[in-house]
């Protein structure tokens, strides 16, 4: 072992106390690099893992969102058959066709335009006539329904809830 201070002899004990002092500084050096060795041997293992792991799910997840099957995104409800439509259309118009009759009653007079009964952005097409009589017109899948202030609402209707409800009451 070699004397820190050259010239100044080390007594027993003080001697034993930098030995030891040394073997436990030796000991945590190599308890540190060896916990730093057991650290870069795990992460060497766990890091293609990971790299894998992500590529699979980053994979897998384009294919869902480019693919969309069935079994991920439901397509939407059934379709209707044509007399659904037309069904829908007409309990549509019969809705709006009350609310300008029910104005009509209250006002003395039928509405201007839609907006004034609360169906501005309904989709139908309002029309006025000089002599005070309306015509209320919608269009849907193809199909153009109307009607006039001379129809009889319950005739306009006639079994399209039923037919909605697909021939069930």
């Amino acid at each position: 072992m070699v004397n820190p201070k050259p010239g100044i002899p080390k007594g027993t004990k003080e001697a034993l106390l930098d030995a030891l002092q040394e073997s436990v500084d030796d000991a945590r050096t190599r308890e540190a690099r060896e916990a730093e060795r057991t650290i870069r041997a795990t992460r060497k293992r766990s890091s293609p893992v990971i790299l894998a792991g992500s590529v699979i799910l980053v994979g897998v997840a384009s294919w869902l969102l480019i693919a969309r099957p069935d079994w991920v995104f439901p397509r939407s409800g059934p379709v209707q058959s044509a007399q659904q439509l037309e069904a829908g259309l007409r309990v549509g118009l019969f809705l709006e066709a009350r609310k300008i009759h029910e104005y009509q009653a209250r006002a003395g007079r039928p509405p201007r335009t839609l907006a004034e009964v609360g169906l501005a952005g309904s989709g139908s097409s309002y029309t006025l006539r000089p002599d005070g009589r309306w015509v209320l017109q919608a269009s849907q899948g193809g199909q153009t329904l109307r009607i006039t202030a001379d129809d009889s609402l319950s005739t306009f209707l006639g079994s399209s809830f039923t037919t909605i409800r697909g021939g069930r009451r």
